[in-house]
């Protein structure tokens, strides 16, 4: 390249400065762009973190959860087939009355719920 091709794309330039602005909208729509991204970005760090506690809370949960079935079993009212069962089961009572014997289901399944054996015994010693 020449000196004087070199010397005219400088003025070339120079005059072109004049010619080239920026549009009125520019600077807003750069702001809602970096906007945006910075948006996205605190949305995917926002789901990242839920889901390392959703993890986290999992595996430190995962080994007590057997106690919680334990204890589950502890507070568990029977069920109507347990009671029936155990209505058929039970010999019959002085008083020979289903009835009674419903009576008497009833207080040894709350005996049991209580800890204690129907006979007044306690079930840990």
């Amino acid at each position: 390249m020449s000196k004087h091709d070199f010397a005219n794309l400088e003025q070339m330039i120079f005059a072109a400065g004049r010619y080239v602005v920026p549009s009125e909208n520019h600077r807003p729509a750069t702001l809602e762009a970096a906007r945006d991204a910075c948006d996205e970005r605190r949305y995917t760090r926002h789901a990242g973190l839920a889901a390392l506690t959703f993890v986290a809370s999992w595996v430190l949960c995962w080994p007590i959860a057997p106690a919680f079935h334990s204890w589950q079993e502890k507070i568990a009212a029977p069920s109507s087939a347990d009671i029936e069962r155990s209505l058929l089961e039970s010999a019959p009572p002085i008083h020979g009355s289903r009835d009674w014997r419903l009576v008497e289901v009833f207080d040894r399944w709350h005996g049991l719920t209580r800890g204690s054996n129907h006979d007044g015994s306690s079930a840990t010693k």
